[in-house]
């Protein structure tokens, strides 16, 4: 049986999960990585009138890069958050792995 990430099975009703511990590193993590977005956004609104010079643009270009790049990582790391703050999701993940390679054996013998 697999179970949705962020849910526990209490008497066959999946319930959301409400470990503060695991909800607070989410929380930080987004926090952290896309900041920065919107503080590029905001610069981004406040100089839209200023001349800027070639140099000036490129580092501009340069740090946009960035920027996307860290609230892509956001995305990447959910698998690692889970595994690493959540017991449930490792317990699930570690059954899940179990299972699939059980059928991998029973398929190729």
């Amino acid at each position: 049986m697999f179970i949705p990430i962020g849910f526990n099975i209490q008497e066959n009703n999946c319930v959301p999960s409400t470990d503060p511990f695991y909800l607070f590193i989410q929380v930080i993590v987004f926090v952290i990585l896309n900041i920065p977005g919107a503080l590029f956004s905001l610069y981004t609104f406040i100089t839209r009138t200023n001349i800027k010079t070639i140099d000036h643009l490129a580092i501009d270009s340069f740090l946009n890069t960035i920027v996307i790049n860290l609230a892509h990582t956001h995305c990447a790391l959910t698998f690692y958050l889970y595994t690493l703050t959540s017991k449930e999701f490792r317990k699930q993940c570690l059954l899940t792995i179990c299972y699939i390679q059980r059928q991998f054996i029973i398929r190729f013998q």
